[in-house]
């Protein structure tokens, strides 16, 4: 039996507490229970004392540290790989380059001609509109003016854009009232000194009774000795000509345009390489063939390459999963880890990515509808839904007000002998619309400005309804569209 002694110093009285080393913890073997100590494996001991050895019919404890590390050690590439396929805007944007350089162009033109303009930004969402716009203004030839970037989602109601921007520009606090704010905002914007970027992301919600609010920040670069340069940012295409058609009218007022258009398969699978690159060895974690099914898949459907990206980030992250939980067993069971009949493809294949695509994009409701689970939905749900969606199909964008889609669901109703809801039973109904996800409400303080949007295309929402007659008949008649 082992006997461990400790020497107390003659001149200096061992403390009471003794103070503990930083980052070690230090035990004195005194403090340990002879049942601790001998469960304790110690490889090497700085008193000299050898390690517990085992009899050789007993395995080995494998500390769990141990086999944590060695699981994170063989799966170090899959974190890595999944690192790189973030959505965040990396050094080099692929398949953007005309887009950027037009924005670069003009922004350079309005800085070195000391005049102000504007400029409408257009493209589906996951298009790179963003992304190309935040790689311009991080140039060190654009890094110098003063630059204020809004996202107009995140505004309280549409007319805090005011007070918003005083802020913004001036550091100080924006008054409440918002003709006071607009007249600081035009003596700020025309006074001298160095000209001012604004981007307005998300502008289509700023929309409006008039589009009163639209056409004062629109008319803002045409004021004169104006210093603002101005930018906005939004999916719909036509929206100046459906909401602005009075800055048309003017070849002065009117904003440069500039379209995004949806990624294709090949750019699709060329932004996923340009990830992959950075990480040596990257082909052995994600296969080629993989790439190419879901680059095909995400372009058919919409072409957004956030959404690539994260199908392919997250199939990563199942793999990886499954690697760990495997290397785990195999150390617990003391079998070597380059067993090939105990080890798990590291590697992404088509069949993961369909797996991850599938969960991403199938939306439970066509999968009920499918299957026949659904109920049939009721007429008044029915009609609500193909008004919603002939209100996308005529000019509006990607969401509706709750009062106008309920004028639109009234005359549709009327035209098929229908007697329509009232405006507060039709907020009911569009709430069990949402139940179902279908729709999307965003909710404001009047029931009729909450804004709808739709969350199937229009053949999910077909499968959905199950009364294709009924959708295309009404489609096909554009009067209940008119304003």
């Amino acid at each position: 039996m082992l006997t461990l002694s400790t020497r107390k110093s003659r001149r200096q009285p061992a403390p009471k507490s003794p103070q503990k080393s930083p980052g070690r913890l230090t035990l004195s073997p005194l403090q340990l229970t002879p049942k601790k100590r001998l469960s304790r494996s110690i490889p090497s001991s700085p008193l000299g004392l050898s390690p517990v050895r085992l009899s050789p019919g007993k395995k080995a404890v494998t500390c769990k540290g141990r086999k944590l590390g060695v699981a994170a050690v063989n799966t170090s590439r899959h974190k890595a790989v999944c690192e790189v396929l973030h959505t965040s805007v990396p050094e080099h944007l692929s398949c953007r380059q005309r887009q950027t350089n037009d924005i670069k162009e003009f922004i350079s033109e309005c800085l070195s001609q000391s005049c102000a303009g504007s400029m409408y930004i257009s493209g589906a969402p996951g298009t790179g509109k963003t992304a190309c716009l935040q790689k311009v203004l991080a140039d060190p030839e654009i890094e110098d003016i003063q630059q204020v970037w809004v996202n107009c989602m995140s505004l309280k109601s549409t007319g805090a854009i005011y007070s918003h921007l005083v802020s913004k520009i001036s550091g100080k606090r924006g008054n409440t009232k918002e003709r006071d704010a607009v007249k600081t905002l035009e003596k700020k914007l025309t006074s001298s000194g160095e000209m001012i970027l604004v981007v307005l992301d998300e502008i289509d919600h700023l929309e409006g009774k008039n589009q009163n609010i639209l056409y004062t920040i629109f008319e803002w670069p045409m004021l004169k000795n104006s210093r603002l340069v101005l930018i906005g940012i939004a999916n719909a295409l036509d929206l100046t000509d459906r909401l602005l058609p009075r800055l048309t009218a003017h070849v002065q007022m009117k904003p440069t345009l500039l379209h995004f258009p949806s990624y294709s398969k090949q750019d699709i699978a060329q932004i996923i390489y340009s990830r992959l690159d950075m990480v040596e060895g990257s082909e052995e974690v994600i296969a080629p063939a993989a790439v190419h099914l879901l680059a095909g898949k995400v372009a058919a459907v919409a072409g957004d390459a956030r959404k690539a990206l994260a199908v392919c980030r997250r199939a990563v992250e199942v793999v990886e999963r499954k690697v760990r939980r495997q290397l785990l067993i195999n150390l617990d069971e003391n079998v070597d880890v380059n067993s090939p009949r105990k080890t798990t493809s590291g590697v992404v294949g088509p069949a993961v990515i369909l797996q991850v695509f599938n969960e991403v994009y199938e939306n439970v409701v066509v999968q009920q509808c499918q299957s026949g689970v659904a109920d049939s939905f009721p007429i008044h749900q029915k009609l609500a839904l193909c008004s919603l969606l002939l209100l996308m199909k005529h000019g509006w964008s990607k969401e509706a007000p709750m009062g106008k889609l309920h004028e639109i669901y009234s005359r549709v109703c009327r035209g098929r002998h229908v007697v329509p809801v009232t405006q507060s039973e039709f907020c009911s109904v569009m709430e069990m619309v949402q139940a179902r996800g279908i729709i999307a409400i965003k909710n404001n303080r009047e029931s009729r400005l909450s804004k709808l949007s739709l969350m199937l295309d229009e053949q999910e929402l077909v499968c959905a309804m199950q009364d294709k007659e009924l959708l295309a008949d009404i489609l096909r008649d554009a009067t209940f569209a008119r304003k």
